[in-house]
């Protein structure tokens, strides 16, 4: 294979990917990577996103013109990347809303990124998980132009956005997405909960549930599972305590009301 037919099958590659490569067509040399890369982004072959990482530029196209796929550079953005959070929504057409913001988990954090329009933000994977060496659980391969990303599953996403909202652009954006969603695999929530081991997440998950439920008219089941492991204390399900909000005793949760009617920006 050519360099340049490797450029034509990784439409975002790291310098990592590259000297495998090299070394399998006899060119291993750092010096030799290294004024090739140069070479090619002085040409126009390939775009430098950041240290370490590069998007391939088509025939017909230039640096300045070609689209980037940013589920592709998320999904690059660190060895152990898996785009994760409303980004899962996007890249699979289920969220109620677009965004630029583009956000992978990792084992270790990392500084905001933005190029171009998009912005990519790092979540750190959760230390339950890390010590479990679970950081892969719920977690899917997908095909995007030939190349493999890893992507969170809807279930694992759920429960990620419901820890942090603030990842998900607002409560109504998570429910809206979430609702229009016509089937989970609830032992997967389950487990992802249970591995968690977080009382205020189970409690979280537990009432989206049963409002899922009520919603779809379903005879979903909470998985007793998770009630064994909701908070013995009252617990806010969001942040900023001073909204109008409702304690829904059945799982130790107070909720925002604008949740419970689901009366997004109306005042209540």
């Amino acid at each position: 294979m050519k360099l340049k037919d490797f450029f034509a099958r990784h439409v975002v590659f790291t310098t990592a990917e590259l000297t495998r490569f090299l070394s399998e067509v006899q060119s291993s040399n750092k010096w030799t990577r290294k004024s090739l890369l140069n070479h090619h982004v002085k040409n126009g072959n390939i775009i430098r996103i950041k240290r370490g990482l590069y998007y391939s530029v088509p025939d017909g196209s230039t640096p300045e013109t070609v689209p980037i796929d940013p589920w592709l550079v998320a999904s690059r953005m660190s060895d152990d990347a898996v785009v994760s959070h409303h980004s899962v929504l996007s890249f699979l057409g289920k969220a109620h809303s677009i965004s630029n913001q583009f956000t992978y988990l990792s084992s270790k954090w990392k500084a905001p990124f933005a190029f171009r329009s998009y912005r990519f933000v790092c979540v750190k994977s959760p230390e339950a998980l890390q010590k479990k060496e679970k950081e892969l659980f719920g977690v899917k391969v997908s095909e995007r132009v030939g190349l493999d990303i890893k992507v969170t599953s809807l279930e694992r996403t759920l429960v990620d956005l419901l820890d942090r909202p603030e990842y998900g652009y607002g409560w109504e954006e998570i429910w809206r997405s979430f609702m229009a969603i016509e089937y989970f695999n609830t032992e997967l929530i389950k487990d992802y909960v249970l591995l968690l081991d977080n009382s205020t997440v189970a409690a979280k998950t537990a009432f989206f549930l049963d409002m899922y439920s009520k919603a779809w008219r379903s005879d979903l089941k909470i998985p007793q599972e998770i009630m064994n492991l909701l908070p013995k204390q009252p617990r806010y399900m969001e942040k900023d305590k001073r909204k109008p909000s409702r304690l829904i005793k059945q799982f130790n949760l107070i909720v925002p009301l604008e949740i419970i009617n689901q009366s997004w920006g109306e005042v209540i």
